[in-house]
């Protein structure tokens, strides 16, 4: 069990724990900010809608991360436990680290202009133009940019030579600042 687990986690805390509680003043509000059932609280909604920005733009990843993203942000299990379903017993602190990595390079990709970029470009909106776009050009930029995987592991697999592969990511990445510098002119 990790050692950290159950110390100050709210769910382990009686009632009387979390009412003499250091955090709390005398007008019931949190050291931090509003009470923690105040719905005014913006710290709630901000991190509610960063969740809900990731389970959204989470549709876009393969299954199997997806799942992590869907476990970690919508469901609340901690990496502990993140850790613990994946390898199917006990974690060790080597397990734990390697999931937190995990997490974190997804949200990273995910949270990359370039990644929401590539998936209004593949469905066609936001007035992205999509005629030059050629398949092999739409196929590198959905493993590069969304499934994260390597230019070499995209040229073994299409049979194409890494040159060609890099050509068509830089191609994208063109036609990402360009569209990014017209949104810039614009707003």
């Amino acid at each position: 069990m990790d050692r950290h687990a159950t110390r100050n986690h709210p769910e382990t805390l009686s009632r009387p724990e979390l009412e003499d509680s250091s955090e709390h003043s005398r007008d019931g509000t949190s050291a931090r900010g509003a009470d923690h059932g105040d719905p005014a609280d913006l710290r709630r909604k901000r991190r509610r809608a960063f969740a809900d920005r990731l389970l959204a733009l989470a549709e876009h990843l393969p299954a199997h991360e997806r799942t992590l993203i869907e476990a970690s942000y919508r469901d609340a299990l901690r990496v502990v436990e993140l850790a613990a379903l994946v390898g199917g017993c006990e974690p060790d602190e080597a397990q734990v680290r390697a999931m937190r990595r995990r997490i974190r390079v997804l949200v990273r990709r995910l949270l990359d202009p370039r990644f929401e970029f590539v998936v209004h470009a593949l469905t066609n909106t936001e007035g992205i133009p999509r005629a030059p776009w050629s398949p092999l050009r739409a196929r590198v930029a959905r493993e590069f940019y969304l499934h994260g995987r390597t230019m070499r592991a995209i040229a073994a697999e299409t049979r194409e030579s890494f040159y060609s592969i890099r050509r068509h990511r830089d191609a994208v990445e063109a036609l990402f600042d360009m569209h990014a510098k017209r949104g810039r002119l614009h707003a």
